[in-house]
């Protein structure tokens, strides 16, 4: 038996696969901070979890980024699946689902609090993100802009 339990309608499966695409992707969009500052700025997306100091390479590494990037990286790959390959926002929430799904599953054996949502934890003065990033504000906009891109695309706009 899993300790957490699919998205209603998908499978286990099917959640390691979106996950596992969604892996690519951080190391395929995320090439340089060219590619990073031009996602932030046609999606108006970003997260104040993500230090100023964040490199390519931290954003490469999507939910296992530190210092609360990972939330942000999921966030600009989830735009991207909207923007650049023109996925629905309901596919867009099937990546986001999986990734929480696909986090809670790898880590609820291992510490608690896998599950719980994205969260600032101070510590010693600085701010330790924790929780689950799929559940961050910033990716939650994510699928609130693939919907619009959506609407946008039905009525004959560019987007």
């Amino acid at each position: 038996m899993l300790p957490v339990k699919p998205p209603r309608g998908m499978d286990h499966a099917e959640c390691l696969y979106l996950d596992s695409r969604l892996s690519g992707l951080y190391r395929t969009v995320f090439k340089s901070m060219a590619d990073i500052e031009r996602l932030r700025a046609s999606s108006g997306l970003s997260s104040p979890s993500t230090p100023a100091w964040a490199t390519v390479k931290h954003f490469r590494q999507g939910p296992g980024a530190a210092w609360g990037i990972a939330a942000e990286s999921l966030a600009l790959v989830l735009y991207y699946l909207a923007s650049e390959e023109h996925l629905s926002g309901d596919e867009v929430e099937k990546y986001r689902a999986a990734a929480q799904y696909t986090h809670s599953w790898l880590h609820d054996d291992n510490f608690d609090g896998s599950n719980e949502t994205w969260h600032a934890d101070p510590v010693d003065g600085e701010e330790d993100w924790q929780g689950n990033p799929a559940t961050a504000p910033v990716v939650h906009n994510a699928v609130r802009v693939a919907y619009d891109l959506e609407v946008s695309r039905r009525a004959g706009g560019t987007s």
